[in-house]
């Protein structure tokens, strides 16, 4: 889920601001479900196929954003579908763009202030 969100989330933030998919348990390997769920679109080529990282191997976040967990600090994302489906793909991108639209207005408001 984290990696369709980074996904959708780096093709539309601001300039310099970029997202990186960590767990709390990562697993050993990446997933079947973003590979599945990105084919033919627009972010297909964003999609991180690096090993999955623990939350502790990303330096100094400035934001976290938790999907379906409790991440101390964190916004909370829960999605409707608890399946891996278009309707979660949907959703997660729904959200992911809507997130970086929030950085990049607040980014001109806090440039303009400058």
């Amino acid at each position: 889920m984290s990696r369709i969100a980074a996904a959708y989330f780096n093709a539309a933030s601001p300039p310099g601001w970029q997202a990186t998919s960590a767990g709390l348990e990562p697993p050993a390997q990446l997933g079947p479900n973003a590979p599945r769920l990105l084919p033919d679109t627009p972010v297909e080529d964003l999609l991180d196929h690096s090993l999955p990282r623990p939350v502790e191997m990303v330096p100094s976040p400035s934001r976290v954003v938790a999907i379906c967990c409790e991440v101390p600090d964190a916004d909370r994302w829960d999605l409707t579908s608890a399946a891996f489906t278009e309707v979660m793909h949907e959703e997660i991108c729904e959200r992911a763009e809507a997130l970086a639209r929030a950085c990049a207005e607040r980014e001109a408001t806090d440039g303009h202030g400058s």
